[in-house]
């Protein structure tokens, strides 16, 4: 489907309008203007309560590998995806890998997923789009984001999208000094060039972008508006026109995935009244739809309180509400995350200070100031800034900053990967984009599979925001910050709850002040009586103290779990271990295994635990807890648990794919429906077993169901010969690649080839390689001539001095083909991307460890017995015959014809595979006729290596007696 999608995009750039096809080629991606028959999900009566978790979805996880190459825009303008560093590829993280691992933040204790914008674009982040129409189909389709929206709703979370309502991509021809008369007419960089408007269906030209440049002088008012943030194509939002598209897209964006709520970017970049009036738009269509405080916070990249300020309250002079809140870049360019740790009485007079006369919160009467309350977002590192951890000493720190991020006045965030303790180092993607998923372009701690519910510090994390929702009101309530100076930092919120926050990298000890009555601290679980009491709390711990409260009362956590997440364990016996005691009917019903193994779970006390499996050696095998199952004190599980791991069992390694030839079996086992796609076209079968020929675009997203055999899920197919497949398997509806199949492609599908090397027929021999940039071929010969892939080669020792020649690639393959002596005996061996190898195709040896090959008698064609002439070629993957004869009839590899100086019009017949061998047969008129001929292989133009008779013209010949 995403496949077919971009073929079909490609023809939309390449043909004039009137050539178009009339089908939608958007139609999966193409944001409807409402969501028919949906029940919208109304907003949460305070966002302070609860705490958001910003994800980059494209470094989250890969839930559809077949999505991962829809498309590369950043191609279009001079960055091929080779180049680019591995920071800005697309790497396959989507809507459907984030919908599996929803509990994953559920659980950590977030509520509210911000994403990245979601719209297709030139970058992995989405702040370059090129229409505000059409959802990235690297990330998914329409249907599967809503699935995201609704999976999170069911779950009792909201989701935040990115809404980038300044700028487009970068495709117009930069003028990297600004001028305030402007340019002149935009141009994009290629002529002929239209990559906004008309290919979406957008009402937008170049004339809708201004025309001043970038910005130089960012204390500029003029310029911030009016010029190009860092050469993104910047809309003239003031006028209406432009304005009335952005408002109306984004309202569609609204109403089609019931979101909850909107950060917007680079609002200073916007005249703050056509902002104003964009946010009154968003929210009345919100309401509209029943969410009646759908939340809005901004960006604007400034240390200035008033800068925050001027959008949270009356500043601007607006007469409607701009912002809810803002990211708080006033606290964060302010170095107060760091306070916590050396300057605590400044952290406590900033703190003191939010809603002073430059903040501008406006906690008023909401006619001379607005009734927002603090909604200022707080954070310690996002995509744009630094991970915290790369920035101090201690990986316990960044449990302590996540705690005083969301338990201050105000709205709370976490940055993907820091609960994993991320600490890949730079900015603006370099460090903040690193993946949480196995991936080439991860670095330095953030490696493997990272979405690991055990891991001590997303455990720490998660028994914070545990006790965190036991505060409950009291975060709707001001902070009362009390003496820093034994360095523990403790604030009241409200009269019932306590934060106690150690800040130093020792054991410290603090007489605070509680009020009356007994508080808990749900997180260690010590009991003090107030109003005074002295705490101690190790270097960098965390106390949340809760009037009345009972740790008895809390939700279970998973404590371990055995086999670990992403190891490999050949023990047939799983265990997972909760901080509790849980209700043995519902915690054995939410357990599953995926595939499913057998066996039973049985609940002790805190174990929950699974024998009599037979895990399948090289499997990986999905353990999940749903939300359903309860502790022993009634609480289900916060969200659920998911974890996995490659089995080394005993258990049979099931065989797939099993490659036979051109005859592929592939199988898996678990599941209760189970499709194939691939790259290949279906040309016929039933039932199990089908044909099909390669096909770039996935036969249009075409799933072939498997058949169940002995408990096992098999399909054969018969493919095209000399070809590199990819694959996977959708099991009940999921993406998943074999997991019997250890030969992943570079976009992270299963792949399977079925080419032979060598194949030798007489003395032509072709070989073949799958993977690598640049593969090359030497051996025990000397080249005589040839070029493009075909050559020709005399027997030498000194293996022409060490000189190589390049294959050339075919359907996915590195392919050449030699013609040598017959009847004799070659080393050879490859040279990949610079390092030699041997054949990986041939497991024929010479002793010094090189590839060999042995070719026997010459291929022979054409063979002329009397009218009856037989041609013959080795190589290809298809192989066509021109002459100068005009076919009268046959098929099938035999054919009759009679002569035609005119080459029947140009037309080719395609040649019959036999025995490894293209062949074709043709019987002529019974008279002496001289005839010239050529092969079209693949594509090529191609003389006949077996024949040395050639016309003056350069084309192969022979004559009929």
């Amino acid at each position: 489907m995403n496949r077919l999608a971009l073929a079909l995009f490609t023809l939309l750039l390449l043909v004039a309008p009137e050539a178009r096809a009339q089908a939608d080629p958007w139609a999966d991606y193409r944001i409807p203007t409402d969501w028919q028959g949906h029940r919208y999900t109304p907003s949460p009566q305070d966002w302070r309560q609860l705490a958001v978790y910003q994800v980059m979805t494209d470094r989250f996880f890969n839930g559809d590998p077949s999505n991962d190459q829809a498309h590369d825009f950043s191609d279009r303008f001079g960055l091929s995806s080779s180049s680019k560093p591995g920071w800005r590829r697309t790497i396959g993280g989507d809507f459907k890998g984030l919908t599996q691992h929803l509990d994953y933040v559920k659980s950590l204790g977030f509520d509210v997923i911000w994403i990245s914008a979601p719209m297709i674009g030139a970058e992995p982040n989405g702040y370059a789009p090129v229409t505000y129409s059409i959802l990235d189909p690297k990330l998914g389709t329409v249907a599967e984001f809503r699935q995201l929206i609704d999976e999170a709703h069911a779950r009792g979370m909201f989701v935040v999208i990115d809404c980038v309502a300044n700028h487009f991509a970068n495709w117009f021809q930069d003028h990297n000094g600004f001028n305030g008369g402007g340019y002149g007419p935009l141009h994009y960089r290629r002529p002929g060039q239209r990559e906004y408007g008309a290919p979406f269906g957008d009402p937008l030209g170049p004339n809708d972008f201004h025309n001043h440049g970038w910005v130089n002088d960012w204390n500029n008012g003029y310029q911030l508006e009016k010029g190009e943030l860092v050469g993104l194509d910047d809309l003239r939002t003031e006028t209406d026109h432009v304005r009335n598209y952005v408002i109306e897209r984004w309202s569609r964006v609204i109403k089609a995935f019931d979101v909850d709520g909107f950060r917007v970017d680079a609002i200073k970049h916007i005249n703050v009244a056509d902002m104003a009036r964009m946010c009154a738009a968003w929210r009345a269509v919100a309401a509209s739809v029943g969410k009646t405080n759908f939340y809005m916070f901004g960006e604007a990249y400034s240390g200035s309180h008033g800068a925050v300020g001027y959008y949270t309250g009356s500043k601007a002079g607006t007469q409607s509400k701009v912002m809810n809140g803002m990211m708080d870049y006033a606290m964060y360019l302010g170095g107060v995350p760091w306070k916590l740790f050396g300057d605590r009485w400044g952290l406590k007079s900033w703190i003191e200070g939010q809603n002073n006369g430059s903040y501008d919160m406006g906690q008023g009467d909401g006619v001379n100031r607005w009734d927002f309350g603090n909604l200022n977002l707080h954070f310690a590192d996002n995509h744009d800034q630094p991970r915290f951890l790369s920035t101090v000493g201690d990986w316990e720190q960044m449990a302590a900053i996540t705690a005083l991020m969301t338990t201050i006045e105000g709205v709370g965030a976490l940055y993907y990967g820091s609960e994993q303790a991320f600490n890949t180092g730079g900015k603006e993607g370099v460090g903040p984009y690193a993946a949480m998923f196995d991936h080439p372009f991860q670095r330095d701690n953030a490696r493997g599979d990272r979405l690991d519910m055990t891991y001590w510090l997303y455990k720490k994390i998660a028994r914070i925001m545990r006790a965190r929702r036991q505060i409950g009101g009291g975060l709707g309530f001001g902070t009362q910050v009390q003496d820093p100076r034994s360095g523990v930092f403790a604030f009241k919120r409200g009269d019932d709850a306590l934060i106690a926050i150690n800040g130093t990298g020792q054991q410290q000890s603090a007489t605070l002040w509680f009020g009356n009555g007994q508080f808990t601290d749900l997180v260690g679980g010590q009991s003090v009586n107030g109003p005074q009491a002295s705490v101690t709390l190790p270097k960098f711990g965390v106390a949340i103290f809760v009037k009345n409260g009972r740790t008895a009362d809390l939700e279970p956590l998973v404590e371990s779990v055995s086999p670990g997440h992403a190891t490999s364990s050949g023990d047939n016996t799983i265990e997972i271990e909760f901080d509790r005691d849980m209700d043995p009917m519902s915690t054995a019903a939410a357990a599953s295994i995926f595939p499913n193994p057998g066996g039973t779970w049985t609940v002790s006390g805190r174990k929950l635990i699974h024998r009599g499996g037979a895990f399948n050696k090289g499997w990986m095998y999905t353990l999940r807890v749903a939300g359903s199952a309860k502790g022993a004190n009634g609480k289900p599980v916060a969200g659920g648990f998911v974890s996995r791991f490659w089995s080394t069992g005993a258990g049979p390694a099931l065989r797939s794919p099993e490659v036979s030839g051109n005859v592929v079996t592939i199988r898996h086992a678990g599941g209760n429906d189970v499709r194939l796609k691939g790259s290949w076209k279906v040309t016929g079968g039933a039932h199990g077993r089908y044909s099909a020929e390669w096909d770039s675009a996935w036969g249009g997203g075409a799933e072939l169901p498997l058949v169940q055999t002995n408990g096992v899920w098999e399909i054969t197919l018969e493919l095209q010969a000399n070809y590199r497949y990819e694959y996977g398997l959708v099991v009940d509806g999921r993406w998943a690649r074999d997991a019997s199949n250890a030969s992943v492609a570079q976009s992270g599908n299963s792949q399977l080839t079925t080419g032979r090397s060598p194949e030798v027929h007489g003395n032509t021999v072709t070989i073949r390689h799958a993977g690598g940039n640049d593969v090359r071929l030497k051996g025990a010969w000397k080249v005589s001539g040839g070029g493009a892939g075909r050559y020709q080669a005399d027997a030498d020792a000194t293996w022409d001095g060490g000189a190589s020649v390049p294959l050339v690639q075919n359907k996915g393959l590195w392919e050449v083909t030699l013609t040598l002596p017959p009847g004799r005996g070659f080393e050879y061996g490859l040279v990949v991307d610079g390092q030699w190898s041997t054949d990986a195709f041939n497991a024929t040896k010479a002793p010094s460890g090189n590839s060999a090959l042995s070719t026997s008698g010459v291929l022979r064609s054409p063979v002329v017995a009397g009218n009856v002439v037989t041609f013959r070629y080795a190589g290809g993957s298809r192989v066509e015959l021109k002459g100068s004869w005009r076919i009268t009839g046959g098929s099938q590899g035999a054919y009759t014809a009679v002569h035609d100086p005119t080459w029947n019009g140009g037309s080719s017949t395609p040649l019959v595979r036999k025995n490894g061998v293209w062949e074709l047969t043709l019987t002529l008129p019974a008279r002496a006729q001289t005839y010239e001929y050529g092969f079209v292989v693949d594509g090529h133009w191609a003389g006949d290596p077996s024949n040395r008779a050639t016309a003056s013209n350069g084309n192969d010949r022979f004559e009929v007696r």
